[in-house]
């Protein structure tokens, strides 16, 4: 081969360079154009992702009063055939909240109850109202102790009558529980018995419309000492 023919190869070989450079650099200017018209990446909102908290229902007061109350079967167990449905009690002017109604007057403590429910049971030897009230500021426990130093209540005992404490088990769950009946000269007339766990307090009063006599006086105190059971358990619904 000529000279005159390597400098032919020489110059053909320096432009392939040049262009493989020139090549290299419109590559790398669209890939710098191609970068910057691409879409911004926007982080994702992290409140549009969280899922939103299931809604707390409102709890109705009442209803955690009357979920309280003897259900149906527990006063059939008790031996009632009649109730009548739990209600609120509505103070009025003339009625005000007391958690023993047989008070002739109202215990210090009633002015603390906020809220109550009323039920009435029957059958036919005895009488049974049933109330729950709700405090504030207090526990029910003291209310409890207003009735004892009351003993019930218990006032109207008549010529040679007297108002005995009735002794109760141990009732599961209570802060306090007490109970009294009146044995007046024509034999038991009223009992009452009042349970407190927490802010609620439940208070049956019972009377007994029978032929009295040593066995069902003995009858009525074990009534009560099963009725004081059974609202101290319905008070752990909701205390």
């Amino acid at each position: 081969m000529r000279v005159r023919d390597l400098g032919f190869v020489r110059a053909r070989r320096g432009g392939n360079r040049e262009d493989r450079v020139r090549g290299w650099i419109l590559l790398a200017l669209a890939l710098v154009s191609g970068c910057s018209a691409a879409e911004p990446v926007v982080a994702p909102s992290s409140s549009a992702s969280r899922p939103s908290a299931p809604a707390v229902p409102k709890v109705n007061e009442h209803e955690r009063l009357a979920a309280t109350m003897l259900t149906d079967s527990e006063g059939t167990a008790l031996g009632f055939t009649y109730q009548s449905e739990p209600t609120p009690f509505i103070e009025s002017q003339n009625q005000k909240f007391a958690l023993v109604a047989a008070c002739p007057g109202r215990l210090p403590s009633d002015s603390r109850i906020v809220r109550a429910e009323q039920a009435t049971w029957r059958n036919d030897d005895y009488n049974l109202e049933e109330l729950t009230a709700q405090y504030s500021g207090i526990p029910a426990a003291d209310a409890v102790g207003e009735v004892a130093r009351t003993k019930g209540c218990r006032a109207n005992v008549g010529s040679g009558g007297r108002i005995d404490e009735i002794s109760l088990p141990s009732v599961p769950g209570a802060d306090a529980a007490k109970a009294f009946c009146t044995i007046s000269e024509y034999g038991t007339d009223r009992c009452v018995v009042v349970v407190a766990r927490g802010e609620f307090a439940a208070a049956g009063e019972l009377r007994y419309y029978g032929i009295d006599g040593p066995a069902n006086r003995e009858a009525t105190t074990a009534l009560l000492r099963r009725v004081a059971i059974a609202l101290g358990q319905g008070l752990g619904h909701v205390a």
